[in-house]
């Protein structure tokens, strides 16, 4: 790490144990739980000290992550938990480092969405997440157009099936790319209602601790139309390995997800694509971390579960877009 960020989290953790200026942390930070770390981000554990419990510490280094997590954090905690979901409590907000420190909850690792969907872990309540959702959503909600999400959506739309053509027939990458150009129009030119958004709402960002669902990581809050983020979250669970040959389970626990938003979604040309960018991201994320694993086992596994996606996706693309206009 380099000696002015690590400077910068030795100020941030005196800060929060309020020590006297000079005063050494009793611990080298060398030896705090590394989290996740990149050029721009660094997360760890904070051990407790005296009458201070241990801590999550999150610093961000450049970019907008920290703005954008303080204003997730914020519209969050402008409602009262939803059933037993909710957010990890808000010990400290350092604007002069970009830090955030929330309370350290020991829970189940659900970076992996095979992992968290997995039969047994099932005790998080979904139509509380639904709930919580849309109580988060309706926290911000406006008329007026988020552009960066339209240009960045659409082009990694394209982007996508460019990559992945010639996994799927010359008529359906037609059709997806129609649908694609279909949604641009309405995005750009139709009065939708946007909403505030997590950004990322996905299984890795759902944390479970007992009977609990904790939602984390609000450093990608944006502004979205108000069905993208239910209809994408659903589109790639529903193609999670456990899902994926478990139609009706996904039904079951889909329906319980959307009474708890309490809106319903009718099939037209946004929910398709909102559909659609979920199951392109599905795809590139198998493809993704097969080509990056070591481990054969690892690599065929999510060369089977790409395979499999992909496939799925041929098949709601002739059931949902067969009528589609041209465009």
């Amino acid at each position: 790490m380099r000696p002015e960020r690590e400077t910068t989290i030795t100020k941030v953790i005196s800060e929060f144990w309020q020590l006297d200026e000079g005063s050494r942390i009793p611990h080298d930070i060398s030896v705090l739980t590394n989290v996740f770390r990149t050029g721009w981000k660094f997360v760890g554990f904070l051990p407790s000290f005296q009458e201070y419990p241990p801590a999550v510490l999150k610093v961000y280094f450049q970019g907008d992550g920290f703005d954008h997590e303080v204003k997730g954090i914020s519209a969050a905690n402008s409602f009262p938990p939803i059933g037993n979901v909710t957010t990890p409590k808000v010990l400290r907000i350092i604007p002069e480092y970009k830090a955030i420190i929330t309370e350290y909850i020991k829970m189940h690792d659900s970076r992996s969405a095979l992992r968290w969907i997995h039969v047994g872990n099932q005790s998080v309540n979904w139509k509380d997440l639904g709930s919580w959702l849309r109580s988060f959503h309706d926290s911000e909600t406006t008329n007026q157009q988020n552009k960066t999400f339209i240009e960045h959506k659409i082009q990694k739309s394209y982007d996508q099936i460019e990559k992945f053509a010639t996994r799927f027939s010359d008529n359906h990458v037609k059709q997806i790319n129609s649908l694609i150009s279909a949604a641009h129009e309405d995005l750009s030119h139709n009065l939708i209602e946007w909403v505030i958004s997590h950004g990322d709402f996905h299984t890795g960002n759902l944390k479970i601790s007992g009977n609990s669902t904790y939602i984390i990581d609000f450093e990608n809050t944006t502004i979205t139309p108000r069905g993208y983020e239910v209809i994408h979250f659903q589109s790639c669970i529903e193609a999670t390995i456990y899902f994926m040959f478990r139609k009706q389970m996904f039904c079951l626990l889909s329906k319980e997800f959307l009474d708890g938003y309490g809106i319903v979604f009718p099939l037209n040309t946004l929910n398709n694509y909102f559909c659609l960018l979920g199951k392109l991201d599905t795809i590139s994320y198998y493809h993704k971390r097969k080509n990056k694993t070591k481990n054969i086992f690892t690599k065929i596994m999510f060369y089977l579960l790409e395979h499999q996606t992909i496939k799925a996706l041929a098949k709601w693309v002739d059931l949902i877009l067969k009528d589609q206009p041209e465009h």
